[in-house]
């Protein structure tokens, strides 16, 4: 290819970049908060001041009673937050095999993660 061959395509590319339109502005919502679903042996305990916390910083979240914290019920929330003031796991109560994520907070926290076998729960914490 000759040179003025190349200057002409050279300018052809340059013209078609320049009347090429600017791609077009999206414009998005903020994403949807995280709904939080507060699992506890006490809904009227420390649970509550977690849901207070949380609802204060814009974020939804839901105190359930063990009984009612299903892995099917929580599939309707983003995080499932495991927290009361007990020091003591119910093995009967305890509901295993969430398939969201799970946040333990406090010692109950800590408890319901050595229930689940799992090294950053009791005894190894």
């Amino acid at each position: 290819m000759g040179s003025p061959l190349r200057a002409i395509l050279y300018a052809l590319s340059a013209a078609l970049l320049l009347a090429a339109a600017p791609p077009p502005v999206v414009v998005r919502d903020d994403p949807p908060a995280p709904r939080v679903l507060i699992a506890t042996p006490e809904p009227d305990g420390v649970a509550e001041e977690y849901r207070e916390l949380l609802e204060e910083s814009g974020i939804p979240a839901t105190v359930l009673a063990w009984e009612e914290a299903t892995v099917e019920r929580a599939r309707d929330f983003d995080l499932v937050v495991v927290a009361g003031d007990r020091r003591t796991v119910d093995e009967d109560r305890a509901v295993c095999g969430y398939d969201r994520p799970v946040l333990g907070i406090g010692p109950y926290g800590c408890r319901y993660f050595g229930h689940q076998r799992l090294k950053n729960g009791y005894p190894h914490t």
